[in-house]
């Protein structure tokens, strides 16, 4: 027998997967209770039972999109002790996550623009300590000879950019799996930098590194 608290929690569950859908599809904006409540399958009064503001909502989907992925990534970091380490795995669990939560990373990603106030503040500030995690990876690999790199906050933005498009155009059962798709943006990003060990450009290959899946478990929208 299903009790309440689990019917609610399934409810819940399909009113987020629907919000992902919704403003993936059509932005966040553009999306009305209305249509969430349809998508959800539930009439709009109960859709109000279930969830406060539309914008709530939203926050929640980012929070479980870069929260996770924020701490996976500090996991990682204290795990790893060289740059060139790091940095894969950092390229290489962005891409992960990016393309295997390619709805809910899009709208984590493009719906900034739609929060005001305590929520923006608040969700800019997890993002803000998240990248600068790559800005401090990158500084180590400079500062110990292992990376060239000219401006390390450039070189950063354009790495989560490179990694981030995943989320655009990647799609399960095409050449490559995710997994070869992360290796070939670690392989990507050590170039991008410049990477050497012993003199040598530094390749993916040439590192035993966990694979993604071992820090961030194939997540469901």
């Amino acid at each position: 027998m299903r009790t309440v608290a689990s019917n609610a929690e399934e409810t819940s569950k399909r009113i987020r997967a629907a919000a992902i859908e919704l403003f993936a599809r059509n932005g966040f904006a553009a999306t009305g209770l209305r249509e969430l409540a349809a998508e959800a399958q539930l009439t709009p009064a109960a859709l109000y039972h279930y969830m406060g503001s539309k914008e709530d909502l939203l926050v929640d989907i980012m929070r479980s999109t870069i929260e996770p992925l924020d701490a996976a990534a500090r996991e990682t970091l204290a795990q790893l002790e060289t740059p060139e380490e790091q940095l894969g795995a950092l390229v290489e669990l962005h891409v992960w996550v990016h393309g295997s939560r390619p709805q809910a990373t899009l709208v984590t990603d493009t719906e900034l623009r739609a929060l005001q106030g305590e929520h923006r503040t608040h969700v800019v500030g997890i993002r803000d300590r998240y990248e600068a995690l790559w800005r401090e990876t990158l500084t180590r690999g400079v500062e110990g000879g292992r990376f060239e790199v000219d401006d390390v906050a450039l070189t950063a933005i354009g790495l989560l950019e490179l990694c981030t498009g995943v989320a655009h155009w990647y799609t399960t059962g095409g050449k490559h799996s995710l997994l070869e798709v992360c290796a070939m943006h670690a392989d990507w990003a050590f170039g991008i930098v410049r990477a050497r060990r012993d003199g040598d450009f530094l390749r993916r290959g040439d590192l035993a590194l966990p694979p993604p899946t071992e820090r961030f478990p194939l997540p469901r929208d």
